[in-house]
């Protein structure tokens, strides 16, 4: 709130960092929030080879993306089979599963995310200013609540592996 006082004409833009924009923005910190739809961040020495680019398709309900990998097909019938069909994330799961090879393609992984985040930013923005930061922490609550119990993520590493790993410090940064 500091640099925001001392430059009350800057319009104030974040991202492009999956969620943590949003944060910023719910809490009143930032005007807009910005995303990138392509693909995970590369870092390579310079003249050095390059990666082919990992493309990710967005895991709504766990409000997170992971990378497209066969496996993930497996994982997302596992996590089916332990959701009740009543759950309300079981829906926009089994479309995933249902369409996922169709999903994989580079323009639709785009548009896939960008659809999300969309989705995601509305929902957020029917909230009333002063509400954003609450409705975001009580969606990332209920996104972390719905990965703690699953099983990792294949193709992931580290703690990204983690369904809720992503929601997690997002959630705990909306208060």
């Amino acid at each position: 709130m500091e640099l925001a006082e001392k430059l009350p004409e800057a319009i104030r833009v974040a991202g492009p960092y999956w969620g943590l924009n949003l944060v910023l923005w719910a809490r009143g910190l930032v005007d807009y929030p910005a995303i990138g739809i392509g693909n995970a961040y590369q870092y390579s020495l310079s003249g050095g080879p390059m990666r082919p680019p990992r493309e990710r398709l967005p895991l709504g309900p766990l409000r997170r993306r992971c990378g497209v990998d066969p496996q993930v097909g497996g994982w997302l019938d596992h996590v089916l089979s332990r959701l009740g069909r009543s759950h309300p994330a079981h829906a926009e799961l089994e479309r995933m599963r249902r369409y996922f090879t169709a999903l994989r393609p580079r323009p639709s992984a785009r548009e896939q995310v960008a659809a999300f985040y969309k989705r995601w930013f509305d929902s957020i923005a029917d909230s009333p200013p002063e509400g954003r930061a609450l409705s975001l922490f009580q969606d990332l609550s209920a996104a972390y609540a719905l990965g703690k119990p699953l099983g990792p993520i294949p193709g992931e590493r580290g703690l990204a592996r983690r369904p809720e790993a992503v929601a997690e410090p997002l959630m705990l940064s909306c208060l």
